[in-house]
């Protein structure tokens, strides 16, 4: 199939992409409409100094439900699941247009940021389940575009019903547009069955609950009276996200590490530089060096290619990896170490850290030989 756009108009394939662009428009417009529908909210049903949650909330749980699909989908299938999340971000549109506190009106926005966020991070999932590779770059490409134009039509959505003085219409005629998106979906994307692999797809539970702490820290300081508790909370924020951070940040091999810890340290001391009274401390607890290719490994990593190149039938590539794996220690020792992978190219094609993760066996005992024969080798060169 030659990659152009035209390839995306045959029927069984514009169909499932109108349903996937759906979900991420319904995503990713809802916080603008939302804001743009606050201040009427707000004069029904009161809660101005909570005009902030409904929006902390959706994002929050859309966080939560993202890093969540994995699980999700390998327990009831990619499709099930972009249903359900239809299904559950109608519903928190419709307890919003039912609300009559702003308290209901931000846990309505919080189950809509759970349907939402398995909408947005499943369509992205399913691409690969329904497009041929080729296309991928250019449905990416689409969905993107998605996020650019809900910018101007969100607000003028909401500005509309707004204008009109129904706000309550809005969030009916979302909940509408996201049910017809399930139950269009179920007939038009494809199937796929639950997995039944053993390895369970895990959810990064703590980097996701100082995420979600950290904007609620920063909401917290939004609706605080007084410059003191409001700069605790400022504060607590930029701490939780640097947390965060220092808990994802991974050092690439073509990067410095001693010049990226600078950069982060500089960046933390300029955000807080601006705010009177803050003393900012940073201590290093931990630099965890990249995989790289380091002297000594020459002769390794040659036999190993030599080897592979002639079972596998292709040329073996060789290259740094930020991974934080145990190997690198003994690599930093100056013990000679080199990781040889097996299976497809890509993390991608072997469903790399997913319910399904898949190694071909076939592949597996070539990659035995591989090793078997680089092993014979090393142990009858001589020096």
């Amino acid at each position: 199939m030659e990659p152009s756009w035209r390839a995306l108009l045959v029927a069984q394939l514009a169909l499932p992409l109108s349903v996937l662009l759906g979900g991420v428009l319904l995503h990713s417009m809802n916080v603008l409409i939302t804001a743009t529908l606050l201040p009427s909210i707000v004069a029904d049903v009161g809660g101005s100094n909570l005009m902030s949650w409904p929006t902390t909330a959706f994002v929050a749980s859309s966080i939560v439900a993202a890093t969540s699909t994995a699980i999700v989908s390998s327990a009831v299938g990619n499709r099930r699941a972009f249903c359900g999340g239809a299904v559950i971000y109608a519903a928190g549109a419709v307890l919003c247009a039912l609300a009559s506190s702003m308290g209901i009106v931000i846990a309505g926005r919080f189950v809509q940021g759970l349907g939402g966020g398995l909408l947005s991070a499943l369509a992205y999932v399913l691409v690969r389940n329904v497009f041929p590779e080729v296309l991928w770059p250019r449905v990416f490409g689409l969905f993107a575009g998605v996020w650019s134009v809900s910018v101007p039509v969100g607000p003028l959505i909401g500005g509309l019903f707004a204008g009109y003085g129904n706000w309550r219409g809005a969030f009916f005629a979302v909940a509408g547009v996201g049910g017809l998106l399930g139950v269009t979906a179920l007939f038009i994307l494809p199937s796929a069955a639950r997995s039944d692999d053993a390895t369970k797809p895990k959810v990064p539970a703590l980097r996701v609950a100082l995420i979600c702490a950290a904007i609620a820290l920063l909401s917290l300081a939004s609706v605080s009276t007084g410059p003191a508790i409001k700069s605790v909370f400022i504060v607590a924020a930029i701490g939780t996200f640097g947390l965060t951070l220092r808990i994802d940040r991974r050092i690439i091999p073509e990067e410095n590490s001693a010049e990226a810890e600078q950069a982060l340290t500089d960046h933390i001391n300029w955000v807080c530089g601006s705010m009177p009274g803050i003393k900012v401390v940073i201590r290093r607890v931990l630099l965890a060096e990249p995989f790289r290719i380091r002297p000594g490994q020459e002769k390794l990593t040659a036999l190993l290619q030599k080897h592979g190149e002639a079972i596998m039938g292709e040329p073996i590539p060789a290259g740094g990896v930020p991974i934080y794996t145990d190997a690198r220690l003994y690599s930093e020792a100056g013990v000679p170490t080199v990781l040889y992978g097996a299976g497809p190219h890509t993390l991608l094609d072997a469903n790399g850290h997913r319910a399904d993760e898949k190694l071909v066996l076939e592949d597996l005992r070539k990659a035995t030989q591989v090793v078997a024969l680089t092993l014979a080798d090393l142990l009858t060169s001589e020096g």
